[in-house]
């Protein structure tokens, strides 16, 4: 996450902080530099950019060749540093959060999912009743105009008592011959007792057993539909209602522990099927591990769904869909002569949606129907891309192309991450920049390099040092101000915005005088030393830096060989991509143009918009 809002922040009151590179690795003041970049955040990146382009589930290593390249074909040096895997106590406000993240997007996953199984029901149930004859179709519109299905008994009750009226007044002789059918006579059979039509005669009319049949197909659609509506209503949310927030979950620690597990396991490759282990114990345990592995995540989902049900509000997006299908419902219940009526179970009116149905309100309800269930996968797939996180062998797989392209690959040590591990390299001169969108990096006072993806974008520098030298702040009012702001290990006061948090620093210095001094302020906390124990982790992060001495003692950033073929058979051979020249007209599908990732950028760029439009 970061230190939130704080660049924002910085681009207003002070952007003489912010230095742009538009030639980027070409500039002269990157010439020969050493730059440590926090690959974990970076694989990352490039894992949601790509999972819709032409090499979905590739990005990651395209992203990194490409990005290697370019730093090396300028005299760059690239280090990239991973975070060590495991759980890390400090951060347990983030983790927290990340788990709320998950729960939320399940929630609207799971929303979605049944939408789109209750449309697909929808749209059969549609077309049974365009089959239906007209008068039929009126007794199901005035069955709906009368009781708007709040009340319908169910279909068993319904056609035993048709049935037993069916026969008043015949008395064993032979039914009359068979009258026209009226939608007035059906409707009389078919309304319930305590819900007397609005229109129909008093007393039902004797009917002859041979429209049975009719009413099996009317009774049976009033069931069908009635049971769609009410799954609809079930799954309604009013824009307006008041929907319990969802950090009150109540997630307890195990679960925070388990945050790692999503980390590790989650969206891992499939795992090979007990049938085709051999014989190799080792594979076989592996598998079986990865299977244990995967199960772990979906007891985890299992309890946040458990615990979000009914407490995570739609989105806008997400109301719009729910609009749209609440007038297609409507408007083929409706009768077409007459002014379509709002049932009151149906949503309030919405602002015009700003997601595109391809329709207009004058098409017919299948019509309109058939463009809403095209739009559903757009907005599911947002929730299905944000559950989908790179596994442990993504990474892996970039660590080892890495290595064959001879950059230093170094691990940061729990309870330590990358970013931290980098600003503490650059303090000692060994690094000059510290490659990430993480903006921890200014807490530490390091030297902020940003947008090293996309490789379309300038690059952008920003000193910790500087920064505070602009703000007149002390080193400890520094890093208070930036602990007010909220960073993973600590959260933000509710209502303290950059502009407040600067102000409150200048005067009172630190954040326990703040509290003391400003009651108005110290009461928005729940738990103010709960609390001063989150601040004060922050403080040890950002105070106690690793130590660098092993880095340099064991070798770790020295660069290794750039060995052109090993590179592109390791390419070919584990990941199936196979490089080109731009102006190799070859045509391959399996081939990658090494100097077209346009694609990549857009998505990254993409990404970073979105990235920065949160903070």
């Amino acid at each position: 996450m970061g230190v939130k809002d704080l660049l924002t922040w910085v681009k207003k009151a002070y952007p003489q902080a912010i230095k742009s590179f538009p030639q980027r690795w070409t500039s002269p003041e990157l010439k020969g530099k050493r730059v440590a970049i926090d690959a974990t955040l970076l694989t990352n990146r490039y894992h949601f950019a790509s999972r819709n382009g032409p090499w979905a589930g590739k990005g990651e290593i395209i992203g990194w060749y490409n990005l290697i390249t370019e730093m090396r074909a300028s005299g760059v040096k690239p280090i990239a540093i991973w975070d060590q895997r495991g759980y890390r106590e400090w951060k347990a406000p983030e983790a927290h959060r990340r788990l709320v993240t998950r729960a939320t997007h399940l929630a609207r996953r799971d929303h979605e999912e049944s939408r789109s199984s209750r449309l697909s029901s929808l749209r059969e149930v549609l077309h049974d009743f365009d089959a239906m004859s007209e008068e039929e179709k009126d007794v199901v519109r005035a069955h709906w105009e009368t009781t708007r299905f709040m009340f319908v008994q169910p279909k068993e009750d319904m056609l035993v008592q048709s049935r037993e009226r069916l026969t008043d007044g015949v008395d064993g002789k032979e039914p009359p011959s068979r009258k026209r059918l009226t939608a007035k006579k059906l409707a009389a059979f078919l309304t319930p007792p305590e819900t007397p039509p609005s229109d129909g005669p008093a007393s039902p009319f004797p009917l002859s057993q041979d429209d049975g049949e009719t009413i099996e197909r009317v009774t049976s659609m009033i069931d069908s539909i009635a049971h769609l509506v009410q799954d609809y209503r079930d799954h309604y949310q009013s824009p307006a209602s008041s929907v319990a927030k969802i950090d009150g979950l109540g997630l307890d620690l195990n679960l925070e522990h388990m945050e790692e597990e999503i980390q590790k396991w989650a969206s891992l490759r499939p795992p090979p099927s007990p049938e085709l282990s051999d014989t190799d114990s080792d594979e076989r345990r592996k598998g079986e591990g990865e299977r244990e592995r995967h199960q772990v995540v979906e007891d985890l989902d299992e309890a946040l769904q458990e615990m979000s049900r009914g407490r995570v509000k739609e989105t806008k997006r997400q109301a719009e869909l729910t609009r749209e299908e609440g007038e297609i419902i409507n408007m083929a219940l409706s009768t077409p002569t007459s002014p379509n009526p709002t049932p009151p179970s149906t949503p309030s009116p919405l602002p015009s949606p700003s997601i595109s149905f391809n329709t207009s309100t004058l098409d017919p309800p299948i019509t309109r129907l058939d463009n809403l269930i095209d739009a559903l996968p757009v907005v599911r797939e947002v929730y299905e891309r944000a559950l989908d996180i790179p596994s442990i062998a993504d990474h892996e797989d970039c660590k080892e192309l890495l290595g064959i392209m001879g950059v230093p690959v170094i691990e940061a040590v729990i309870p330590y991450e990358a970013e931290g591990l980098a600003a503490s390299m650059a303090k000692k001169g060994l690094v000059d920049f510290v490659g990430t969108e993480d903006s921890d990096v200014l807490a530490y006072e390091g030297p902020l390099l940003r947008n090293l993806s996309p490789l379309s974008s300038p690059l952008s520098y920003v000193s910790g040092s500087y920064l505070r030298e602009l703000t007149g702040l002390t080193p400890s009012q520094y890093l208070d101000f930036l602990i007010l702001l909220g960073t993973d290990a600590s959260p933000r006061i509710p209502k303290v915005g950059p502009m407040t948090a600067f102000k409150l620093i200048k005067t009172h210095s630190t954040i326990e005088k703040i509290l003391l001094d400003e009651p108005g302020i110290s009461k928005r906390l729940e738990d103010k030393d709960a609390f001063l124990k989150m601040v004060n982790n922050a403080r040890t992060v950002f105070d106690e830096l690793p130590e660098v001495d092993s880095v340099v003692e064991e070798g770790m950033l020295e660069e290794g060989e750039w060995d052109d073929e090993k590179i592109e058979r390791f390419l070919e051979d584990e990941h199936g991509i196979k490089l080109v020249e731009a102006n190799d007209n070859a045509g391959d599908n399996d081939r990658v143009d090494v100097e077209d990732l346009s694609w990549l950028d857009r998505e990254l760029a993409q990404t970073m918009a979105n990235e920065h439009g949160r903070n």
